[in-house]
């Protein structure tokens, strides 16, 4: 796989791990969304409207396992990204309060990641 082709497969990866734990109780809250977007335009140097085509796309996706282990696989090598990444979906889930559906993704991702 190209360079760019394994970026932008990494990006769609954490795009749909991160909306499925923002939409996993149902509301898309303000102060979720904007960790979103913060993180790819940090991370990714994305642009509003990349940002913006990539939520709406990554929202309509609910194929986690398939994404959790494109995620895996980029972390290897790299276990303090891998935590820092944990610990951002971490505080997106805090950000609105803890939702039993929040939890028991954060834990599956947390499983892929770790197994």
């Amino acid at each position: 796989m190209k360079d760019i082709e394994k970026l932008n497969a990494l990006q769609d990866s954490f795009a749909v791990v991160i909306c499925g734990i923002i939409k996993s109780d149902g509301i898309i809250s303000d102060s979720e969304r904007k960790k979103f977007d913060d993180f790819f335009a940090k991370e990714f140097e994305l642009s509003v409207e990349e940002i913006d085509t990539l939520f709406e796309s990554a929202v309509q996706s609910d194929n986690y396992d398939e994404h959790i282990s494109l995620l895996k696989e980029g972390f290897l090598g790299h276990p303090m990204q891998m935590m820092q990444f944990m610990k951002f979906l971490n505080e997106t889930i805090l950000s609105d309060g803890i939702g039993e559906n929040e939890y028991a993704l954060f834990e599956r991702v947390k499983d892929g990641l770790l197994v």
